[in-house]
């Protein structure tokens, strides 16, 4: 049996051969090039599945195959001595039980001790701004339909157009029409854990990187130019918004922008806790659907979120361009985008049609159309991101591009 036969047998890459050959858990007859799998391999790899499936890891599977091998017992010792082995690690796993039963106690003991009084504040469309907003389609104005307000903050209702279309506002966030969303007691409890799954399932290093670049936008951000509307597109799980929060004036209004319902959901949650009196709304919408009135953004944030767009979208369309009617006839742009200084063969997140936009001329020369750029900032390299973090792939030379400019 070759390989590849032997692989598909047992449902398993033929890398994932290779490497328990490399270890010695199977040992194959080869000839010229060619590798032949017999009976006792295929005997070997059903030991290799069973053990794997009662908790043994490849290294004790290793010693127990080679000392068998070695030791040439009887089948009745052999008996004795595979359950003597499983026994072995039923010991083990009742210990860590036991072991993690008492973690559990411990962690159960440090939350009953640590209650915490929570005190929220609402966030929702403040009543005083309403006349922002416009029809993302005929730009006319868009009459308010509520259903719900609490401390001159909509909460739910509609905004519609005399053209037909409407937006709802849900649970305090305007939504793009077919975005608003539900979310059932279990998601709502996912929803609060997100971040905490993010954190885990991303690489410190990447987080590193990301961190010097908003420590660089801190200190080259000229405040004073904050003032009126600023609007992030992009908005994600607030990562940049948190890092300038405590910098935002009070008098400010500051839009997140975000196509993912669930993550402005989980954004607003969080900063209806911080207590203070920021003015920050939510817009759940295509960035190139944001329903504001021509020339209401006086600071426009993009925190990698083109570089997001361009990476999800069909077309090639530079979104900053695309909004430029919102933007006011001065404003101060400040921009972040992941970008390449080559690609490796193995990057699937980038089509080949698209990587031109991955390039820094690319941006710089769009950016260049409508601001003047005041100021720049090259990261090193950057590590693969993680689960949530994919645009990057194994041997891309990738890193952080920020840029901020005026007009």
């Amino acid at each position: 049996m070759r390989i590849g036969e032997f692989a598909k047998k047992f449902d398993v890459s033929i890398d994932t051969i290779r490497h328990y050959m490399d270890l010695g858990l199977i040992i194959p007859t080869k000839s010229g090039a060619q590798y032949s799998f017999d009976d006792e391999c295929i005997f070997e790899m059903e030991n290799i599945v069973e053990l794997k499936k009662l908790g043994f890891t490849l290294t004790e599977i290793k010693s127990y195959q080679f000392y068998m091998r070695i030791s040439k017992l009887k089948p009745m010792q052999n008996d004795i001595f595979f359950m003597d082995f499983i026994k072995s690690k039923k010991n083990e796993i009742l210990k860590e039980i036991d072991e993690l039963s008492e973690k559990e106690k411990l962690l159960s003991q440090k939350l009953d001790s640590h209650s915490i009084e929570v005190t929220k504040r609402t966030i929702g469309i403040p009543l005083n701004i309403i006349d922002i907003f416009a029809c993302p389609l005929c730009k006319k104005d868009l009459v308010l339909n509520s259903t719900e307000i609490i401390n001159n903050q909509v909460m739910s209702g509609t905004l519609d157009c005399s053209c037909g279309e409407s937006l709802s506002i849900h649970q305090g966030i305007i939504c793009e029409e077919g975005k608003a969303i539900d979310l059932t007691q279990e998601e709502e409890e996912e929803s609060k854990m997100f971040f905490v799954d993010y954190v885990n399932k991303t690489n410190t290093e990447y987080f590193n990187a990301i961190h010097s670049n908003f420590e660089w936008i801190k200190k080259k951000t000229d405040y004073s130019k904050f003032s009126g509307i600023a609007c992030e597109v992009g908005s994600g799980v607030g990562l940049f918004l948190r890092n300038i929060y405590d910098s935002l004036p009070d008098d400010m209004v500051y839009i997140c922008v975000d196509n993912n319902h669930q993550i402005n959901l989980f954004l607003k949650q969080i900063l209806e806790l911080d207590g203070s009196n920021k003015n920050v709304i939510f817009i759940t919408s295509d960035m190139l659907s944001i329903p504001l009135k021509d020339g209401s953004i006086d600071v426009l944030i993009d925190a990698y979120g083109t570089t997001n767009y361009i990476s999800e979208n069909e077309s090639m369309k530079f979104p900053i361009h695309e909004i430029d009617d919102l933007l006011a006839e001065d404003y101060y742009f400040i921009g972040s985008f992941f970008l390449f200084r080559s690609f490796s063969t193995s990057n699937t997140s980038i089509e080949e049609g698209k990587r031109e936009a991955f390039m820094e001329e690319y941006i710089t020369s769009r950016l260049k159309r409508s601001m003047d750029i005041v100021d720049t900032y090259s990261s090193e390299n950057l590590p693969i991101g993680g689960e949530y973090e994919m645009l990057i792939g194994e041997g891309d030379k990738a890193y952080i591009y920020s840029v901020i400019g005026e007009r």
